[in-house]
């Protein structure tokens, strides 16, 4: 529908661009009167469903590092690290930063069609994450700006780049150990 408006537009305005160079000529009966011209003419075609540029890929470039954390008080314990490329981790009262230079945010590659939009989606704010023979820790995770989603724009190459981080609360009751999970990233053109 989109396609045929723009289409009549623009052989409208061609024909009429066309007949009006035609009847503007000269009064002299016995001259000929020639004159080249271009015509640039775009037409952008809407598909129903929109443009399908191609296929997106999402690499993970690094994992979501908290590194070593030291309880130092009972009661809830908080570690944050920002979704940035150089993360401040902070801790809130109670919680002993034992590494800072390990700590880091997950980092993502994106890529697909150059120029295009694309929406990163986290598939859940909060996961937790388990120790190996019991007990859990609860990951709150932000993408840029404590959103959850974002919009990243692909450059002329079609890479863009983006950080998850997120905040860690565990309790005075967590074991000693590593403790893992996984989340889902989704990215979709706009």
């Amino acid at each position: 529908m989109y396609l045929c408006g723009i289409m009549r537009g623009t052989v409208l305005t061609i024909f009429v661009f066309v007949a009006l160079l035609l009847w503007g000529g000269s009064a002299v009966y016995a001259q000929t009167f020639t004159k080249l011209f271009n015509i640039a003419v775009r037409i952008d075609i809407d598909m129903e469903g929109g443009v399908q540029p191609g296929k997106i890929e999402v690499i993970q470039e690094q994992n979501l590092f908290f590194g070593n954390v030291l309880r130092v008080a009972s009661g809830e314990n908080k570690v944050t690290i920002q979704a940035s490329a150089n993360p401040q981790p902070s801790a809130t009262y109670g919680t002993a930063l034992l590494d800072l230079s390990a700590m880091r945010a997950a980092k993502f590659k994106v890529a697909g069609q150059a120029n295009y939009n694309v929406q990163v989606t986290l598939s859940s704010n909060n996961i937790n994450l388990t120790r190996q023979g019991g007990n859990s820790i609860a990951l709150s995770l932000t993408l840029p700006g404590g959103t959850s989603n974002i919009t990243l724009n692909l450059d002329s190459n079609g890479i863009s780049y983006f950080y998850v981080g997120g905040t860690a609360t565990y309790s005075a009751n967590n074991p000693r150990g590593t403790y893992t999970g996984t989340f889902n990233v989704t990215a979709n053109y706009n």
